[in-house]
């Protein structure tokens, strides 16, 4: 093992491989967790919007996790938008999705 059971962590990973002059490899396993971290929230949100759980409770679960995650609220938002559309069966008729989104959104 290169790292001790205590040092086995992002950070220290981080840390170490930054020092040595592998950034590269560092910024690679940062954006990976990232990756990661945003397919389980996308998981949990979907699973939450099927449960039909209340809005209030799922945006304080998000905020939770942006803060404990250091997520960019950008990223965040779009994963939301994308979580919300899929929740939703869509009209086959293009004239009636509009209509159709706005009544969801309300």
């Amino acid at each position: 093992e290169l790292f001790p059971a205590n040092r086995q962590n992002v950070d220290h990973f981080a840390k170490y491989f930054t020092e040595a002059g592998l950034k590269e490899l560092s910024d690679f396993l940062r954006v990976q967790q990232s990756l990661g971290t945003r397919k389980e929230l996308q998981k949990e949100l979907q699973e939450r919007l099927s449960q039909e759980c209340p809005i209030k409770e799922v945006v304080l679960y998000v905020k939770e996790e942006m803060k404990r995650n250091e997520l960019p609220e950008p990223a965040v938002i779009g994963l939301l938008w994308t979580c919300v559309m899929n929740a939703v069966e869509w009209n086959k008729k293009e004239e009636l999705v509009a209509e159709q989104a706005l009544k969801h959104l309300k």
